[in-house]
Order: structure tokens, then sequence, then C-alpha cells
């Protein structure tokens, strides 16, 4: 998921640099489209954490390798909560 945000982002980053001659300009573009798109930048910081935190949760499950070991999940549910 990461990693397809990265080409997009990239893409409309290299489109927005082809598309304005001056540096100044690139950057208030930038930073409009951010401010326009606050909501949709919060989400996706909220989904990378909460994946961090799941796979984080799994592997100490993995490495536990016990029967009915589902603390580490139940934490991540609970703090999610």
């Amino acid at each position: 998921m990461k990693n397809a945000l990265m080409k997009i982002f990239n893409k409309y980053h290299n489109q927005l640099m082809s598309s304005s001659q001056k540096r100044g300009q690139d950057k208030d573009t930038q930073g409009r489209i951010i401010n326009e798109n606050l909501g949709q930048v919060l989400i996706t910081m909220c989904q990378i954490e909460w994946t961090r935190h799941v796979r984080d949760a799994l592997n100490e499950m993995d490495s536990k390798k016990t029967e009915n070991n589902n603390t580490a999940m139940r934490k991540v549910k609970k703090m999610w909560q």
C-alpha cells in the first residue's frame, strides 16, 4: 500500500514539476493541494499506522508460537477502539 501511494504521489509530483516553470509556484501548489486534502492525508497516515501495529502484533504472536496466544492482537484492538 505504501509503495502504491508513493507511485501515485510521485506521478502527480512529476506532473506538477513539469507544468510549472518556477520553483516557488511548485511549493505553493503543493501546499494548496495538501491543505485542500488534509482529511485524505490523515486517513492514509492512520491506515499506515494501524497496519504497522497489526504487523508487529502478528510478528509477536508468530515468535511466541503458543496455542491461543491472542494477547498481542487484543492489545491492538483495545488500543484502536
